[in-house]
């Protein structure tokens, strides 16, 4: 569940910011693409849920604070409460990202209709940047994830050779069955401007791609029992 902070100190926040850059509603409203009407109910108090990520997403990107400090105050990061447990160890702090299930060309990544729930995790195991969780809904092809399996990823624009990246792929030659609007998951290799997929079996040949967007690297892989 999420961990929903006061409304109030939320609300008196993103006044604040809105201050900060010298916004009217409505302007911020227009530049952002969060209607006028839903920024004034957050702003009242008169939501009884958090804004989404995606939301949040968007009014970082003009506000000039940080999506994760708005993650924060909305909620969704959350601090383990630290009264001693058992054996007299303090509490871990936790961190609660999306489990998306998919993420679609066109679409915010926290677009509600990629979102399936949301979990937590230890902070410790995040370093500084972005993360979220993805659940593998198909085979990969060149890869021993499977259906069922969980990947966190952290967001990021490049990758170092070998590593698993959540990409879109535009080289229709290669895969025509493949859901173009959908991200991939497959182990990449780079050379010059161009990325290798050097599929499992020694047998098949290796895939050139010339039109990659990288969206994150899979840091780490939960497997389904």
């Amino acid at each position: 569940m999420i961990n929903i902070s006061n409304e109030h100190v939320f609300a008196e926040f993103l006044k604040e910011k809105i201050k900060e850059r010298g916004y009217k509603l409505r302007e911020l409203g227009r530049k952002s693409g969060v209607s006028y009407s839903y920024l004034s109910k957050i702003i009242n108090g008169n939501t009884q849920n958090p804004p989404s990520p995606e939301v949040l997403e968007k009014l970082a990107e003009h506000l000039h604070c940080s999506y994760v400090e708005l993650m924060q105050k909305a909620g969704y990061l959350s601090v383990v409460d630290k009264r001693e447990v058992e054996y007299h160890l303090p509490a871990k702090e936790t961190v609660i990202l999306p489990v998306l299930k998919s993420i679609v060309r066109d679409k915010g990544i926290y677009d509600d209709t990629n979102i399936l729930n949301y979990k937590k995790i230890l902070s410790e195991e995040l370093d500084s940047g972005e993360y979220f969780f993805l659940k593998v809904q198909s085979d990969l092809q060149s890869s021993r994830i499977r259906p069922g399996d969980l990947l966190l990823v952290k967001r990021q624009k490049n990758i170092e050779n070998g590593d698993v990246a959540v990409f879109f792929c535009d080289d229709e030659e290669f895969f025509q069955e493949l859901p173009q609007e959908k991200a991939l998951v497959m182990r990449l290799y780079r050379v010059g401007n161009r990325f290798i997929i050097r599929p499992d079996c020694p047998e098949l040949p290796l895939i050139i791609l010339d039109k990659v967007k990288i969206i994150g690297k899979v840091v780490k892989v939960s497997f389904e029992p």
